[in-house]
This record gives structure tokens, sequence and C-alpha cells, in this order.
């Protein structure tokens, strides 16, 4: 029941303030965490950008960086993201933005690479097999079309042919 009240509390609020048309720095922030997590890059860059412009100063400005920049490399604006994340990087005092922001800018460089996505779908086309970075871990991929090249992956993993693959 307190959840129920505190949860409606802060949904009158929110409407109280968005009904004034002035929105705080947390209510964008929470805007464009919304978008991020439901993967509309394109609206966390516009709400990211409205959050840095309209609240310079705010405490979230250093995580709205690296959310931007983050969305911008998924989007291969690779300039925009780099001035982004090299921005959140050198202002941010916590030591947890930086290092998420180190760690987009290295994976803005990886994907920068001179034609790699070209260069890796060539590889799958033909049958190859390819290391692709993830959130966490390197995956293993192929062509799911081509028996040849998933008969690879088996091999390659050492994988019992009964054990069946995501795909």
């Amino acid at each position: 029941m307190k959840k129920i009240c505190v949860y409606l509390l802060s949904m009158f609020v929110s409407a109280m303030v968005f009904a004034s048309g002035n929105e705080t720095d947390i209510q964008l922030f929470n805007e464009l965490f919304s978008s991020y997590n439901s993967g509309f890059y394109p609206g966390a860059v516009e709400y990211s950008n409205r959050l840095i412009n309209e609240y310079p100063e705010s405490a979230y400005a250093g995580a709205a960086l690296v959310i931007q920049g983050e969305c911008l490399v998924r989007l291969n604006e690779f300039d925009e993201a780099y001035m982004a994340l090299s921005k959140a990087e050198k202002s941010d005092l916590d030591p947890e933005i930086r290092n998420h922001s180190k760690f987009w800018l290295g994976r803005l460089f990886d994907a920068k690479k001179e034609g790699s996505i070209e260069a890796v779908a060539n590889i799958l086309k033909n049958g190859g097999l390819a290391a692709i970075p993830t959130e966490t871990v390197y995956g293993l991929g192929a062509d799911a079309t081509n028996a040849a090249a998933v008969k690879k992956i088996y091999v390659a993993k050492g994988r019992p042919s009964d054990n069946p693959l995501i795909i």
C-alpha cells in the first residue's frame, strides 16, 4: 500500500511539473533513460542534448553525455560520439562515468576501423566465421543459412552436433 501511495504521489508531482511546462533535469534524465532502455537511440540523443543544454551543471550531465556517446556509436555517428564521450571523460569527476566513457571510446575506435563492418559481412557471406563483440563477451558468428559455415562453428567450439546453436 505504501508503494502505491508513493507511486501515485510521484505521478501527481510529475503531472504538475509537466503541466507547468518546466521539465527538471531529473525528468529529462528519466526520459533519456527510458528512450535508451527501449532502444530508441535517436530519442535518447535528443533528450541528452536537451538536458546538457538546459542544465549544463546538472549532476546527470556526465551520465547523459556517456549515454549520448553510446547511442551515437550504435547509430554509427562516430564524430559526434567522439565529441560527447571525450567531453564526458574530461568533465566528470565520477570515476564510473570516466570508465564508461573510456569503454565506449574504445568501442568507437574499434567500430571506426576502415571497412571493418564490410569486411565482416564479406567473411560471413563467403561462409567464414567472425568474432563479434557484444556488451560482455565476443560471440562467434556465421551465416545461419549456410550449413558448411554452421558446421565450422561446431568444429571451432568443439561442440557436439546434437547441441543446438542460438540464432
